[in-house]
């Protein structure tokens, strides 16, 4: 009988401590699931701020708005360009126009605060043509004896205004 007793005690000790390892297990597995929830909390935090952060604020759907903040506001006026942006030029030989894409990171402000006096230089005057529709304006420089002929494209995108491309074809 002593045997019998000695041999339950043994079986509930291993009992016991297997069940002490399941518990352990349990909470380790709890505990990367729980490690993991956090991740994914933190990247989902993350990537709401970084839309934020990167979605343009203060959309104005009348694009004369847009446009006399984009001119003046470099800051602004980078957060409000699609990127990679297209940008078409013709090279020495003016035969084809070549395309080059420009990253965020290589972006030039432009300025367009003086397209209002544009005609009144002594040299290289242009006059600006805009041609709105709904989604889309095309904001022309056309050069008055000097070959200028450059064309900024903005579009309504998610109702803001993008530029998304350039056409200079200026001689």
């Amino acid at each position: 009988m002593k045997y019998l007793y000695t041999a339950i005690l043994a079986l509930l000790f291993i009992s016991c401590a297997n069940n002490q390892k399941k518990v352990n297990l349990i909470k380790e597995n709890s505990s990367i699931e729980d490690t993991l929830l956090e991740l994914k909390t933190d990247k989902l935090a993350k990537d709401i701020m970084k839309d934020s952060v990167m979605s343009p604020k203060d959309c104005s759907l009348i694009f004369n708005e847009f446009f006399e903040k984009f001119s003046k506001d470099s800051l602004f006026q980078k957060s409000r360009v699609k990127y990679p942006l297209k940008w078409s030029y013709y090279r020495e030989s003016y035969e084809k126009l070549t395309i080059e894409h420009i990253e965020q990171k290589d972006f030039i402000y432009i300025d367009f605060t003086e397209d209002k006096n544009a005609m009144q230089k002594k040299s290289g005057k242009y006059e600006v043509v805009i041609e709105k529709s709904k989604y889309e304006v095309n904001y022309l420089l056309k050069g008055y004896d000097n070959g200028i002929h450059m064309n900024h494209i903005f579009k309504l995108v998610e109702g803001c205004w993008f530029l998304v491309e350039i056409i200079d074809e200026s001689t």
